[in-house]
């Protein structure tokens, strides 16, 4: 026997799925359920400008101007050795 703990999405008609770790054989299993009866409460995304501003001041501070115009694009040549990669239209 496996226990396996996961949330699951029960949706009104009372149908639900689950995703099972790979390492259990294809095939028919029994299954046992236990319910919390208690819903897990959802966190609201909420947009931080403060947050946002740190962040982005924080990427200006920690930049580096290695005068190299194609780095992003060809890192594996800078990086690697390997040749150039042709330039994007």
């Amino acid at each position: 026997m496996i226990t396996i703990e996961a949330i699951v999405t029960v949706t009104p008609d009372g149908k639900a799925a689950i995703q099972l770790p790979p390492n259990i054989p294809p095939g028919r299993h029994k299954v046992v359920l236990a319910i919390d009866e208690q819903l897990i409460k959802e966190q609201p995304v909420v947009e931080n400008e403060l947050a946002w501003d740190e962040f982005e001041q924080l990427i200006e501070r920690c930049a580096v101007d290695t005068g190299i115009e194609d780095l992003a694009h060809q890192h594996d040549h800078y990086i690697h050795g390997t040749p150039k990669r042709e330039a994007h239209s």
